[in-house]
């Protein structure tokens, strides 16, 4: 079983690709920004994650994540 990797905006082909040799990657349809709600739900559970340099991250989105 593959480690999940969330992603949230879209990969270039090649490289979504050869990230899907090493990981099953989670990612949303559309190439939106999303919300925190949608990327804490996007990112629950998943081994490891891709973020965009726009993404709300900060200390309490790890918070959350480590419930």
């Amino acid at each position: 079983m593959k480690p999940v990797l969330a992603v949230t905006r879209r990969l270039p082909d090649a490289v979504a690709k050869r990230a899907a040799e090493s990981y099953d990657i989670r990612t949303q349809e559309d190439d939106d920004p999303l919300t925190r709600a949608e990327i804490l739900a996007l990112c629950h559970g998943a081994d490891a994650a891709l973020v965009s340099v726009g993404d709300p991250i900060d200390a309490e989105f790890f918070d959350h994540l480590s419930d």
